[in-house]
Parts: C-alpha cells; sequence; structure tokens
C-alpha cells in the first residue's frame, strides 16, 4: 500500500487535475472457492457466502490495490543518454494489447490523473479509461472530478515549510502552508478537541500539542527540513532554552529535538 505523502509529491507543478473514482470497488473482485467458505457468515435466514469480495476484510485494499496496479502496468527502457527518466511523460507499452496508462496515481479505488496542459489531461484519462475498460473495470461519474480548482495547494519541496498553530480553551489546531505571490497558501489542515486533562493546560502547553500533532501528520513532508513556526505567544521557543524539562515538558522537549524549528511570533493581522 503506498504511502498518501508519497502519491502527492511533485503534484504543484502539474496544473490540471482529473481524479477518478472506481464504482463498485471491491465488488468486481470474484472470491475464490477457499475465501468462500473461510468468509462465510450466519443469519436468522441461514449461512451465506460472498461471492464477490466484500469491504472489511483485512486483506481487501492489498488485493484491489494490486489490481489496479496490474491492470494498469506499464514498461519504461531508458537509453544509455538519459540516467534518469519521467514515467509522466514516456511510456513504452508492454505489448499492443495491453497499453500502459502512467501519469496517474492509485490509492484502493481512486485515481488521480495530472497533466501539465488540458489536451495532454485528456489524451492520459481517455488512454486510462481504454485500460479500464479492457479489465472490466468502471469509474464512478458522480464521485469523479473533471479538471476542478484544488482548494490547498500541494507541498512543493523547493519552497520554505511555515507551520501556524492556534489554540483555544477547548481546542487546538494548526495548518501547514507555504508562500506563493507573498501570499500563505494553505497545504494541510489538522485539529482536535481537548481531553478533560488537557484543558487545564496554559495556552502554550495547547499550543505545543497543535505543534506536536502537525509534525506527525506531515512528517514525511517535513523531515530533515527547516520549519518555521508562527505562534501567538513568543514563551514557545521558552521549551527549547529550558535546561531542565520537567513531566510533560520534558516528553515534549525529547520528541521536538530532532526538529529544526524557528519560532516567531506573530500578532493579529500580521503576514
Amino acid at each position: 500500500m503506498p504511502l498518501v505523502d508519497e502519491l502527492l509529491e511533485n503534484l504543484e507543478f502539474i496544473l490540471w487535475f482529473c481524479s477518478l473514482d472506481m464504482a463498485s470497488g471491491f465488488w468486481v473482485v470474484p472470491m475464490t472457492d477457499r475465501a468462500r467458505l473461510i468468509s462465510a457468515f450466519i443469519t436468522p435466514f441461514g449461512l451465506f457466502e460472498w461471492l464477490r469480495m466484500p469491504f472489511g476484510l483485512r486483506n481487501a485494499p492489498q488485493i484491489y490495490q494490486r489490481l489496479i496496479d496490474n491492470a494498469l502496468y506499464g514498461f519504461l527502457k531508458l537509453t544509455k543518454k538519459d540516467p534518469r527518466l519521467d514515467v509522466f511523460k514516456h511510456v513504452v507499452p508492454e505489448c499492443e494489447e495491453r497499453k500502459s496508462v502512467l501519469g496517474r496515481r492509485l490509492y484502493i479505488d481512486d485515481i488521480l490523473v495530472g497533466a501539465s496542459s488540458w489536451d495532454d489531461l485528456c489524451i492520459k484519462v481517455e488512454n486510462l479509461l481504454t485500460a479500464c475498460d479492457q479489465w472490466n473495470l468502471s469509474i464512478s461519474v458522480e464521485k469523479s472530478s473533471w479538471g476542478d480548482t484544488p482548494l490547498l495547494r500541494h507541498f512543493n519541496p523547493e519552497l520554505e515549510p511555515v507551520i501556524i498553530v492556534y489554540a483555544s480553551e477547548w481546542a487546538v489546531s494548526a495548518v501547514l502552508t507555504q508562500q506563493h505571490d507573498n501570499v500563505y497558501m494553505p497545504v494541510k489542515f489538522t485539529s482536535r478537541t481537548l481531553k478533560p486533562n488537557e484543558l487545564r493546560y496554559d495556552i502554550v502547553e495547547k499550543e505545543v500539542l497543535a505543534l506536536l500533532r502537525i509534525l506527525t501528520s506531515c512528517f514525511t513532508m517535513l523531515a530533515g527540513r527547516r520549519v518555521r513556526v508562527l505562534t501567538r505567544h513568543t514563551t514557545l521557543a521558552w521549551l527549547f532554552r529550558k535546561n531542565n524539562p520537567h513531566g510533560r515538558l520534558s516528553q515534549w522537549a525529547a520528541l521536538l529535538s530532532p526538529w529544526e524549528l524557528q519560532i516567531e511570533r506573530s500578532t493579529r493581522g500580521e503576514e
């Protein structure tokens, strides 16, 4: 199973997107005789067996992911002059009967196709739909998006990541942003309500909870990078300068020690 963060890499440089959702999902996969026996279930009306792979089985996502990958699989050939090749630009199909559909990201029953131009996107989507038709895979038109403008920006590894944390009396939140044309555009949001014992924390400790949550959620994007943190209280930086932290402060200091954080105070209406 691929990581979602890995599937979203380098999408910042793509202009057009097409998101497809497979219809019926796991039900297109027939069950083997042995799988029918071990997945049978009892009801007041008798014993029933699954003829198609149901939702909820432990290995169902991996099986369906492998099925889609195999259906849209293709081979690439590298020349001696090109040590590296962008798989989203060139394609050499294995055979005429099994065309490759590259330029797409797959996650279980969802497919994302990106292209630098509208014509290129139409060609890629047409090839993908042809492959799906060959393997008897249907697309849910109602749940698919065609050329929609995204609300969030994709993470750009060439730009500085900026985290904005916020805490209230009963909840904490944080947003990962990056600066585009002098405007901070959101990349990812995260938030949660506070537990009963956390309600008694002061505002600085609550901001630490928000910071830890966004760093954990965006670990694959932020690991090894310098991160700038905007906060309403400069006392958050005091946690890193404290010589002998105790209790939960020592635990938080240990969790934040691997990160290179630049904490800055941001007032209301600034930036």
